[in-house]
This record gives C-alpha cells, sequence and structure tokens, in this order.
C-alpha cells in the first residue's frame, strides 16, 4: 500500500477522492494538509487519522513518511505546492490542470524527472473503457477518414446542480469552465485525435451574474468574474475540423458528448458507459457499440491515484501522465492566445 498525503480538504476531495481511498486497495491515508483548520479536523474525523498539518512545510518537519502526494487545492497553488513535493522526495498526482500554463508544466516535469519520481495529473480520461472503446474504432478505421467532431463539454457548472453541497462560487471566479469543466472534453480529444496543427478560440462571459440554485449557498447572488463561455476550432490539417465547447452556459446539454462523422460513417458518444453510450451509424443501420462492463457505474476519479501507485510498484504503466496533461493545457494557452490576441495560433509552432 502507497502512503499518500492529501493536500486540500475541500468539496472536490469530499466528491471523490476522500471516498476513493477508503475502498483502495493500493492507497492509504499518511497524513491531511489544509491551511483551515476547521476542514481540517472534519476531514480528519471522516477519515480516521490523527496525522493532520496546517502546512506542507509543518507535514515536512513532521518526518511522517508519505510515497504520493495528492493536491486537491485551487488551481493557482498548483505549481508551487506541487515544485515543493517534488523537491522534497514525493511523487505527485494532481488536480486538473497540475500548471497555469506550458511553461510551468514543462518546468514540473523536469524537476520530476531530474529528481527521478513520477508526477501524474487528472483528468483521467484514458481509464474510462467508454473512452478507450471509441479510440480503438477510429484507431481501427471503422469510420474511414474522420472529417468533423462536435464535442461538447458544457453545463450551467456547479451552481446549478443539485447534487451540489458546497460554495460553487469559486469555479465562476478562480476556476473558469475551461479548466474546471471543459478541460475533461479537451483532454478526450487530445487523447483521441492527437495534438491539432492550428486552434482558433474564443472566450468571454456570457452570464456576469449568478444565482446559486442549490445546496448550503442556495439563493446566493454573485459576480462572475473568469469566462463561462468557451469555444475552439481545433484544425487537425487534411480538412478534419474539431469544434468544441467547454461552457458554463447550458442548461439543457445535449445527448451526445461527441459525435464524429467519417467518411463511412458517423459515431455517437454519450453517457459514461453501457452499450448504449457509443452508436455506429453506417449504411443507415445503427449498431451500439459501447463497453458491456461496470466501468461507468463504479467511475472514480481516485483511480487516477491507483494508477500511479500501480505504476510504482511496477504492476502498472503509469496512464495519467503529466506528460499528455501538459499537451492539454498546451492547447489551452493556445485558445487564450487566440482569443486575446484574435488570431489563429499555429499550434505546433507556439
Amino acid at each position: 500500500m502507497k502512503k499518500v498525503v492529501i493536500i486540500g480538504c475541500g468539496a472536490v476531495a469530499y466528491r471523490w477522492y476522500f471516498k476513493g481511498i477508503k475502498n483502495s486497495n493500493y492507497c492509504e491515508v499518511a497524513a491531511l494538509v489544509d491551511v483551515d483548520k476547521e476542514a481540517l479536523e472534519k476531514a480528519g474525523r471522516y477519515l480516521n487519522t490523527d496525522k493532520l498539518y496546517g502546512s506542507l512545510e509543518d507535514f515536512f518537519a513532521s518526518k511522517v513518511k508519505a510515497d504520493i502526494a495528492l493536491v486537491l487545492t485551487r488551481h493557482k497553488l498548483h505549481f508551487s505546492l506541487i515544485k515543493e513535493c517534488l523537491n522534497n522526495g514525493l511523487n505527485v498526482y494532481s488536480e486538473k490542470p497540475f500548471a497555469s500554463n506550458y511553461l510551468e508544466a514543462k518546468y514540473l516535469l523536469k524537476l520530476a524527472k531530474d529528481k527521478n519520481l513520477l508526477l501524474a495529473s487528472a483528468p483521467q480520461v484514458k481509464l474510462s473503457s467508454r473512452n478507450k472503446k471509441v479510440k480503438q474504432i477510429i484507431d481501427n478505421g471503422i469510420l474511414g477518414k474522420i472529417a468533423l467532431v462536435r464535442a461538447t463539454g458544457s453545463n450551467m457548472g456547479p451552481a446549478g446542480r443539485k447534487d451540489t453541497n458546497y460554495d460553487p462560487k469559486w469555479f465562476y471566479n478562480d476556476g473558469g469552465s475551461l479548466a474546471s469543466l471543459g478541460i475533461y472534453t479537451l483532454s478526450l480529444l487530445i487523447y483521441l485525435f492527437g495534438e491539432p496543427n492550428r486552434v482558433a478560440a474564443y472566450s468571454g462571459t456570457a452570464f456576469p451574474y449568478r444565482t446559486v440554485k442549490f445546496g448550503p449557498n442556495k439563493g446566493d447572488k454573485f459576480k462572475v468574474s473568469a469566462p463561462d463561455n468557451q469555444i475552439a476550432i481545433l484544425d487537425y490539417g487534411d480538412g478534419t475540423f474539431v469544434m468544441f465547447d467547454g461552457s458554463y452556459t447550458i442548461n439543457h446539454p445535449v445527448q451526445n458528448d461527441l459525435i464524429i462523422h467519417g467518411e463511412l460513417g458517423t459515431l455517437y458518444v454519450r453517457g459514461f458507459g453501457g452499450k448504449d453510450s457509443i452508436i455506429l451509424k453506417k449504411d443507415n443501420l445503427e449498431t451500439k457499440l459501447g463497453p458491456d462492463d461496470d466501468c461507468h457505474i463504479k467511475w472514480n476519479l481516485f483511480w487516477g491515484v491507483d494508477n500511479l501507485a500501480k505504476a510504482l510498484e511496477k504492476k502498472e504503466k503509469l496512464i495519467v501522465t503529466g506528460q499528455f496533461a501538459s499537451k492539454v493545457i498546451k492547447v489551452m494557452d493556445a485558445m487564450k492566445v487566440s482569443n486575446d490576441e484574435n488570431m489563429m495560433v499555429k499550434y505546433r509552432e507556439n
């Protein structure tokens, strides 16, 4: 069992990672770190540990042993925390994105390599059996040449979600829809099709004022300061284009996350798994190709940490690599440049 120090004990930790580590066969809690004493003590009770620290400095001074640092703080803190963990000999798994820009990502990856450590990052789209099946279909040429892909990763965000049991305002300010939500779909696109040749993107704030609809902060009105509407066109060359959106502006998301149009047929991708999650339309026939397994039922974000733990034990290849995540960050950088400079970005040259 690999020992994990969890840094950040907020909503994301409770929604996925605390439950995940409780049920993990590969990881166990070494310690918890959070600047909020009340949140720290609450998390300690939930995970039944008294190894609680108000800062990373306090944790390292305690000499408590850990193999992996799990970083679950706000985005802007990721770089400095990951850097400190790597410099203190810890392998790292970070929530997405693990760096604010591609230059930071390259720095952290080099640091990890120099220290002979592993740096892994969410989102773990490569671990989904649905996504692996889609890639297999594409790679096997079942669709023929791909011409056009419509990819959506949008909804109204946590302020409009019934299961929100925390204060969601951060996601519309320090977070933003692309880094907090759209990054899942963007990562899937890079996994399926690789890196684009050119990027054209638009970013803005469609709804500058919001009201929390559910949870303990229901009724709170707040101002939105980060872009909540993000779209992009990714050019893969040879007439192949992807139309992407990753926004907090969609009240009723469309049924299909992906619609992939190829010369020989069209693939409709929806939900998280099961036979109905992938439908091929070809020669006027419909075929259900989704994986017939329970991946979509058991799915948990902690699987990424388990993958890192198994890689450290040499039982499994590291799939949720920082190298892959850095490619996604690079595309996000290109999108920002495209919007800010009102230009199409030649991605492979930036």
